[in-house]
């Protein structure tokens, strides 16, 4: 099992008030470029996260189960391009910031970037807030499941730091890089009546766990070829059989893989390092000399990988 982390350019173009976005529409035979009449000529009509929000509310309105469709449920995944404070560069203009504006936190002795990415924090909690309302409109409160996690750890661009907030809690790295730092990310669920609020969990996971346990949720069948594992088990309460054996993660030809509580994560120099989660999870002292027969072990699995592993140009 493997997550891919490609490289990370510097983001200087991304514009919150595109004047197109490329649409999918089977129902229409529609696949393209759309534009945004209202975003034309460098206009701020609509807002591209505000877009992201009423597609999101307008499905579950349109979509819910009911007599009319026959009971049958829906599905969506939406991504929003928050919190997301972009590099600075000269001409850089409000069309490309994250939010309109930092709302309550214009009068904070903050850095711009810093009250910039506190208001798309705000945003996007009050964004979720507004889903919870439609499906309690609309009754679909205690069987509608709701995952909410990120694709990568903290950032430092755009004059952010990932310090400031303690956006990592303690761990090392950020966004990019082989450490807990940079790829472990939250996972939050919201099943009212069989996910217990309140409770944590620190079952091994991947993002590529998000589909198996969907299909489960839905009671669909999987592709014989469908990778991660289904976390349906751990949602219900149950003991989890199941389990992850590793994970590899990999970028620009480094490698990290995570197998127990060991993980090994290649240096800038190419350098095994060797880290015990359960005592450290902040990696903080490399164990390699003191363990050598671990790291062997573990670094071994990682070639087996590599071998074997389909050629993904990646």
């Amino acid at each position: 099992f493997t997550d891919w982390i490609g490289e990370l350019e510097p983001q200087k173009v991304t514009d919150f008030y595109p004047d197109w976005l490329w649409r999918f529409d089977p129902d229409r035979k529609f696949d393209g470029k759309q534009e945004w009449s209202y975003n034309l000529v460098g206009r701020r009509g609509v807002y591209l996260n505000e877009f992201f929000l009423r597609s999101m509310t307008n499905h579950v309105r349109i979509h819910y189960p009911n007599r009319w469709n026959r009971f049958t449920p829906f599905f969506q995944v939406v991504s929003f391009a928050l919190p997301n404070p972009l590099d600075e560069w000269e001409g850089n203009t409000n069309r490309f910031s994250a939010v309109p504006n930092v709302g309550v936190y214009a009068t904070r002795e903050w850095s711009k970037a810093e009250r910039q990415k506190a208001a798309a924090i705000g945003m996007l909690d009050n964004y979720v807030g507004q889903l919870f309302k439609v499906l309690e409109k609309y009754r679909q409160v205690q069987n509608t499941v709701i995952v909410f996690t990120s694709d990568g750890g903290a950032f430092e661009r755009g004059g952010c730091e990932i310090d400031f907030f303690d956006s990592t809690g303690g761990l090392r790295g950020k966004r990019g890089d082989l450490s807990e730092g940079g790829i472990r990310v939250p996972l939050l669920v919201r099943w009212p009546g069989t996910v217990k609020a309140r409770t944590t969990n620190h079952l091994l996971c991947s993002l590529m766990d998000l589909m198996p346990t969907t299909i489960d949720i839905g009671k669909g069948k999987k592709p014989e070829t469908l990778n991660g594992i289904s976390l349906l088990p751990t949602l219900y309460g149950w003991k989890q059989t199941n389990q992850h054996e590793l994970l590899i993660w990999s970028r620009t030809n480094r490698y990290a893989i995570r197998e127990g509580n060991w993980k090994a994560i290649q240096d800038t120099n190419l350098v095994w390092e060797l880290f015990n989660l359960k005592s450290d999870r902040g990696e903080g002292t490399n164990v390699a000399n003191q363990a050598p027969l671990v790291l062997r072990s573990i670094t071994n699995r990682v070639g087996e990988w590599i071998r074997r592993k389909p050629d993904t140009g990646l």
